[in-house]
C-alpha cells in the first residue's frame, strides 16, 4: 500500500516537474511569431472551438481562426448576426477555389456570383458570405458548418472534394495524433515553439504556402478510405443542415483538361459526389461538366499544375451555380423568375470587381514564380508575360481589358 501511495506521488511529481519545466518559461519568455506553414498547420489539425465571434458593435465577422484571418489571406467576412429582413442568406464553403486563390480578396466566385443575382434577380435580396478556408477539406469544414448553422442561413453551397487526397493524412492515425500534439504544444508551449523555430528549418514558402505542408505530410490515401471520409463528413453537413431546414448543395469539382485526359483522381472525386448526391437524395450543380467545353477566344479558364481557376474561370463557375441554382429554385425563385436577359458577360463581370492592372500584375508575378517552382516553364513564362505587359500600365491606364482577361 505505502509502495502503491509512493508510485503515485513519483509519478505526479515527474508530471509537475514536466509540466513546469514546459510551461513554467511561459512566465518570462514572449510569444514567438510563428510562420505561417506553422499556422496554416495548427488551423488544419487543432480543433477550433470557435469560428465566428461578435465584434464590439454586434456584427458577427467570420472569423476562421485567430492567427490566420489574414495571415493565409482567409481575410474576415462581416454579416449581420441578424438576417436582415426579406434577405436569402447564402454561405460558401470550400477551400481555397471558393476563396479565390490566387486572387485573394480581389476576386472569387461567390464575388461574382453576387454581381450576376444582383443583374438577373432584381428585387431579390441574396446575401452570399463567403467561409472558404485556404487549404480546407472536408473534416476541417465539418465544424465550420456546423457553426455556420447558428445563424440562419437559407441554404450552404458545398465546394468539397479537392483536397482530401493531400490532406486527410493530417487528420487520421498515428500521424494525426503527433501533429495535433504537436499543434497543442506550438500553441501553448512557447519555449517548444521557440526551440522548433530555432532548430527545425522553416519550408519553403511559394505562392501557395499551404502546399509546402500537404507534401510534407505525404499524404497518399487509398482511394476507398478518401471516399469513406469525404462521403461521412458530407452525409454529416447534410444532416446538421436539416436539422436547420437549410438545403446543402453540392458542387462538383474544377477539372483541369489535363486531369480530365489522364483520369487524375479528381476525375473519380466528381463521380463519387454524383453518386452521393444521387444517393442522398441533395441537390447538385456539376460545375466541372461547363469545364469540359472549349473556352472561347483561347480564354485561360484553370491555371496549369495550381488546377485553379483563373478569372475567367471563376466567372465561369460563379455563372454555373447561378444556372444551377435557377433550374432548381434553390434561391425561392422559380426558374422563369429569373431575368436572364439582364445579365452581362463574364468579361463585364470581371471588370465590374473594379481590379486593377497593377494588383493584377502582382498577382501574376508570383503565380509565375510559383510555376517556375513547380517546373511549369510554359505556364511560367505565360504569367510573367502578363504580369510584364500589366506592371507598364499608365496609373491612367489601370481599368482592364478583355485581353488581360
Amino acid at each position: 500500500m505505502r509502495l502503491a501511495r509512493g508510485v503515485r506521488s513519483g509519478l505526479c511529481l515527474s508530471l509537475l516537474t514536466g509540466a513546469l519545466l514546459l510551461f513554467g518559461p511561459n512566465l518570462f519568455l514572449s510569444e514567438p511569431q510563428l510562420s505561417r506553414n506553422d499556422l496554416h498547420l495548427l488551423w488544419l489539425v487543432s480543433a477550433q472551438d470557435r469560428f465566428v465571434e461578435l465584434e464590439s458593435r454586434g456584427r458577427p465577422a467570420l472569423y476562421l481562426h485567430p492567427d490566420l484571418a489574414f495571415a493565409l489571406g482567409n481575410g474576415i467576412e462581416s454579416f449581420p448576426k441578424e438576417k436582415p429582413p426579406g434577405a436569402f442568406r447564402v454561405f460558401c464553403v470550400g477551400g481555397s477555389t471558393t476563396r479565390g486563390w490566387p486572387f485573394l480578396g480581389l476576386a472569387s466566385y461567390p464575388r461574382l456570383l453576387a454581381l450576376l443575382l444582383r443583374d438577373v434577380l432584381p428585387g431579390r435580396k441574396v446575401e452570399l458570405v463567403n467561409a472558404g478556408v485556404m487549404g480546407s477539406d472536408s473534416t476541417s469544414d465539418l465544424p465550420l458548418v456546423r457553426e455556420l448553422l447558428r445563424y440562419s442561413p437559407d441554404l450552404i453551397l458545398l465546394y468539397e472534394g479537392r483536397n482530401e487526397a493531400v490532406s486527410a493524412g493530417l487528420h487520421r492515425g498515428a500521424q494525426g495524433l503527433a501533429l495535433r500534439a504537436h499543434g497543442l504544444l506550438l500553441r501553448r508551449c512557447r519555449l517548444y515553439a521557440r526551440l522548433k523555430t530555432r532548430l527545425v528549418s522553416d519550408f519553403r514558402e511559394p505562392f501557395d504556402h499551404a502546399e509546402a505542408v500537404r507534401d510534407w505530410t505525404g499524404a497518399a490515401e487509398r482511394p476507398e478510405v478518401l471516399k469513406r471520409v469525404l462521403r461521412r463528413n458530407l452525409r454529416a453537413m447534410a444532416a446538421a443542415a436539416a436539422r436547420r431546414d437549410t438545403p446543402v448543395v453540392l458542387l462538383t469539382q474544377v477539372a483541369a483538361p489535363e486531369e480530365r485526359e489522364s483520369g487524375a483522381p479528381i476525375v473519380a472525386v466528381n463521380a463519387w459526389l454524383r453518386e452521393f448526391a444521387a444517393a442522398e437524395g441533395l441537390p447538385l450543380i456539376d460545375v466541372a461538366a461547363a469545364f469540359q467545353d472549349p473556352a472561347p477566344d483561347g480564354a485561360r479558364r484553370v491555371i496549369p499544375v495550381s488546377v485553379h481557376p483563373d478569372l475567367a474561370g471563376y466567372a465561369l463557375l460563379a455563372r454555373s451555380v447561378g444556372r444551377g441554382l435557377a433550374e432548381r429554385g434553390l434561391l425561392g425563385v422559380p426558374a422563369a423568375g429569373w431575368r436572364w436577359e439582364r445579365g452581362r458577360g463574364d468579361a463585364d463581370y470581371i471588370r465590374a470587381l473594379d481590379l486593377k492592372a497593377a494588383e493584377l500584375g502582382e498577382v501574376y508575378a508570383r503565380l509565375g514564380r510559383l510555376l517556375t517552382e513547380l517546373q511549369a516553364p510554359d505556364a511560367a513564362a505565360r504569367y510573367r508575360a502578363l504580369a510584364q505587359r500589366l506592371g507598364r500600365r499608365s496609373p491612367s491606364a489601370q481599368r482592364l481589358r478583355d485581353g488581360d482577361l
